[in-house]
């Protein structure tokens, strides 16, 4: 079996998602092993006109994003101490994020939650 040193585990903060995060941490304590909690936003593709012609600030709506997910990363941390952990917030794809991310940060294990939708909700929803 390979050593597993570095975790990656991308979440959105839902329930199976915490329950991803938890499972990692016991199993990174298990093996001393870190994790790196990465969050993807997409990216807002809106574009908003109020009645007086201004457009919605999406600056400051990606501004609130990152907030929020720098704010709810810290229970996440705090429920993997001691595992050394690192935290990152990227906008795209998230598919496509979470797979690049774990090739360029040379990941042995990607721990992800499903909400484990049915065979309909999947075609419509989709999946990460």
């Amino acid at each position: 079996m390979s050593e597993i040193k570095r975790m990656l585990v991308p979440t959105d903060f839902s329930v199976t998602s915490d329950l991803a995060v938890d499972y990692a941490a016991e199993l990174a304590r298990r093996m001393g092993a870190s994790i790196h909690l990465m969050h993807v936003i997409e990216e807002p593709s809106f574009t908003a006109v109020y009645p007086d012609g201004y457009f919605a600030d999406l600056p400051g709506l990606r501004t609130q994003m990152i907030e929020e997910a720098q704010r709810r990363f810290s229970d996440s941390i705090a429920r993997c101490a001691p595992v050394q952990i690192t935290t990152d917030i990227q906008f795209g794809r998230p598919a496509q994020v979470i797979g690049e991310q774990a090739s360029v940060r040379g990941a042995d294990l990607i721990v992800m939650g499903t909400h484990g939708r049915g065979v309909v909700a999947h075609l419509f929803l989709g999946s990460v």
